[in-house]
């Protein structure tokens, strides 16, 4: 997220001083805490916060798209690998089904 933020920033910034580029480029809040400050040339405080603002959702998206393969793909893993108990009686606290024969034996008596 932080490399999606930096590399929408860098070229706004690109011409400030080394300090004042590392901290715009460090994150949304370093952007906002240089315009509180004033080391921001007023010309540049507009573009500057519309691509700080953009450059975050662009990186909160990516972020979130990671997040989302990553958990769709140990969901896979956890369904293909690990053993499912839930039609043993034991783990679903339901008696044991009873056989076919017993079934039918029991709709005939009706």
């Amino acid at each position: 997220m932080t490399g999606q933020f930096t590399s929408g920033v860098a070229p706004v910034v690109a011409d400030l001083s080394a300090d004042v580029r590392e901290q715009a480029e460090g994150g949304l809040g370093g952007v906002f805490g240089l315009i509180r400050q004033g080391e921001i040339p007023s010309d540049l405080v507009g573009p500057l916060v519309d691509t700080a603002k953009r450059s975050f959702v662009d990186g909160l998206g990516l972020a979130a798209t990671v997040a989302a393969v990553i958990v769709a793909g140990a969901s896979v893993v956890v369904y293909r690998y690990l053993p499912s108990d839930r039609n043993r009686p034991q783990v679903s606290d339901e008696p044991e089904p009873t056989g076919t024969r017993d079934l039918t034996d029991a709709v005939a008596a009706d």
